[in-house]
């Protein structure tokens, strides 16, 4: 009876959200679509039938493999960090609430709230060689001049792009965990301990399959949004080698259609990157986010 009760109320969420999933689902196809139409060279103000020149063109210039290494490189290492440094909080954070949750949880909203250009600038002006941190360095008599500060931003392998993303996300990631880490893992985490399972057996065992089905999704869109942010690369990174999503954006501000193709087709490959790496990874959590249903 209340299993049945219970279908019947997760049936009617799901026609609650039929609205909402249609209207962003149907836009998001159209862009899609139109984004692959535009790749082949299927756009306005263009003849001709489709073609894959655009993808000869952005696979065989001699940088692409550069720029894509570095592209995923920045993005896998940025989003591991920030999805270890939110498990590891979120950990913490399932313990009785202290005097200071209040004070954390405001800390994190704030974060949230502010924009991912504006953080990347104030990375900018905080860590780079003639940012304020080098200049109070330089003051203090550790560095002869603010040009020996350790290049931290605008460096060749991505640190600040990769501080951006751990700065900007793990706050993301905490808060998609703390509503599945409630009361009934508490509860699961404090028989553990009675039981005398180490902390790392507690987190192995009993933490991290409970906020899996939050934090892989969470994981795949942060993932994403490193991969495919242009704004992150252009004020932190440099010129080689250049983020994907750098590239694609000068090609798709060029005026020439042939190169507005290939700016297309470069985000092609980089979706096929991110549905790469989702399939991976459900492949490696699968265990962990398919339950057996219980009995009706």
């Amino acid at each position: 009876m209340s299993s049945g009760v219970a279908r019947s109320g997760h049936r009617g969420g799901l026609l609650g959200l039929a609205p909402v999933v249609l209207i962003v689902g149907g836009l998001s196809a159209a862009a899609l679509l139109a984004g692959l139409l535009a790749s082949v060279g299927i756009q306005a103000g263009r003849t001709g039938g489709p073609s894959l020149d655009a993808y000869r063109a952005v696979l065989g210039h001699p940088g692409f493999a550069t720029s894509y290494g570095f592209s995923v490189l920045v993005a896998s290492v940025g989003t591991a960090v920030a999805v270890s440094g939110a498990l590891l909080i979120g950990f913490r954070w399932t313990r009785p609430s202290g005097r200071w949750r209040t004070a954390k949880l405001g800390l994190l909203q704030l974060n949230l709230s502010v924009p991912h250009l504006v953080w990347a600038v104030a990375l900018l002006a905080t860590f780079s060689a003639s940012g304020w941190v080098a200049r109070v360095v330089t003051g203090l008599g550790l560095i002869d001049r603010p040009a020996q500060f350790p290049a931290l931003i605008n460096d060749r392998w991505g640190i600040g792009i990769i501080a951006h993303v751990v700065s900007k996300e793990i706050p993301f990631i905490v808060m998609t965990l703390l509503p599945v880490s409630g009361r009934s893992t508490r509860a699961q985490l404090e028989q553990a301990t009675v039981l005398g399972a180490s902390a790392g057996d507690r987190f192995l065992h009993v933490y991290l399959p409970a906020v899996a089905p939050a934090v892989v999704p969470a994981g795949l869109a942060v993932f994403a949004f490193s991969l495919g942010a242009f704004e992150p690369a252009a004020v932190l990174g440099v010129e080689n080698p250049r983020s994907l999503a750098v590239v694609a954006l000068d090609r798709f501000r060029a005026p020439d259609l042939a190169a507005r193709a290939e700016a297309f087709a470069i985000s092609t490959v980089l979706l096929a990157t991110c549905l790469v790496a989702g399939a991976l990874v459900w492949s490696l959590t699968r265990r962990w986010l398919v339950r057996p249903a219980g009995p009706s």
